[in-house]
């Protein structure tokens, strides 16, 4: 390369990264940048506010225009010619701080007003309130089935209840954007049709993960009231908690894209389902009555009420068979039903895999 055309890029560098740092590598975007700069700007501005009809048409001018003008970049005074903005943009996503995917920008584009006016974050306080506070007039719909007709009827003939949420719940954007008919209509679209993109940023995808990630939210705010002293097996309050558990974990699985927060769900699951079992409570029977242990020599010196991590771990792999024996015979047949499944749900919760490969590390040399 000439060195006039070695300074010239340098120069265009320095110049770009001054005047567009809302972007990661603009010098790449060519004559493009400016208007994803102007999208972005637009977004920015009508961020939880009311979208008004001339900002609306703005947004469709400015998306059209990224799918028609054409992508030129200029090395040396030679332009080199790409396809459209948008499409140069979104085979070259990895550069932006925006997946340009097709379904995702045309989602963005064509709900605009529900994107950015707060009404995601509107969807997932009302969730959380349906679950968790139980409103009267919510009881008459099903708002959170995962039926996505039985969905779409519910969010229209319940229509008053949950705008009625929203209005004790939500940011006074999204109140307004919702009372719209045209956009409720839309927003309805959204929560009731099928998925068919693996993309997080797709709007459909957002709506689903903001319900499951707010159901989340209400088991674990309803889970801290089980005392688990005091109640029994399938107790009516356990497994109304439980019933939420199975739901939730139902959404996050419904959703391809949330695949590893549905794995994380699943081990939550399964670790509260341990507290539901006769294995559970023969292990809090025995912490409180410790001469019940005296007559198990297969424990050898291993303290069974230590409830120290790696103790627990040894308690269900090397130790698993004098466990089970304990168990059987301190508690009976059902304190032993699915053993193994339980035992698994333990294993998992507390990482055993890891901490036994590392227990004889020295302290303070565990990697």
């Amino acid at each position: 390369m000439p060195i006039k055309c070695f300074f010239l890029l340098s120069f265009v560098f320095i110049y770009s990264e001054s005047r567009y740092r809302f972007l990661e590598k603009d010098q790449n975007h060519g004559n493009c940048t400016g208007l994803v700069n102007e999208y972005n700007n637009l977004t920015d501005y009508f961020t939880n506010k009311v979208v008004t009809e001339e900002g609306f048409q703005k947004n469709v001018e400015l998306c059209e225009e990224l799918k028609v003008k054409l992508f030129i970049r200029t090395y040396c005074f030679i332009e080199e010619l790409f396809q459209s903005c948008f499409n140069w943009l979104e085979s070259n996503f990895e550069l932006n701080l925006f997946a340009y995917k097709e379904e995702v920008f045309q989602g963005l584009c064509e709900n605009f007003d529900i994107y950015v006016s707060g009404v995601l974050d509107c969807y997932g306080k009302v969730v959380e309130e349906i679950l968790y506070g139980e409103p009267e007039c919510s009881k008459n719909y099903k708002f959170l089935t995962t039926y996505l007709t039985l969905k779409n009827d519910a969010y229209t003939t319940g229509k008053s209840c949950f705008l009625k949420l929203t209005v004790e719940q939500c940011a006074p954007s999204a109140v307004l954007t919702l009372k719209n008919e045209f956009i409720y209509q839309k927003f309805v679209r959204i929560l009731s049709h099928t998925l068919t993109t693996n993309y997080s940023q797709d709007i459909g995808q957002l709506f689903r993960a903001k319900e499951c990630e707010s159901m989340k939210l209400a088991v674990d705010r309803k889970k801290n009231f089980v005392n688990w002293a005091k109640v029994e097996v399938d107790d009516p309050e356990v497994l109304i908690v439980s019933q939420m558990y199975d739901e939730t974990n139902s959404c996050f699985k419904s959703i391809p894209s949330l695949a590893k927060k549905a794995n994380q769900f699943q081990r939550e699951l399964d670790w509260f389902s341990v507290h539901n079992t006769h294995f559970y409570k023969c292990i809090v029977k025995l912490s409180i009555d410790p001469s019940l242990l005296s007559g198990f020599t297969c424990l050898e010196d291993h303290d069974f009420n230590n409830g120290g991590t790696t103790d627990s771990c040894i308690r269900y792999t090397d130790l698993k068979g004098c466990t089970k024996k304990v168990l059987f015979e301190s508690c009976g047949e059902k304190a032993v039903k699915n053993f193994d499944q339980t035992v698994k749900a333990i294993l998992n919760h507390l990482h055993c895999e890891y901490v036994l490969l590392h227990r004889d590390w020295p302290i303070g040399k565990r990697p």
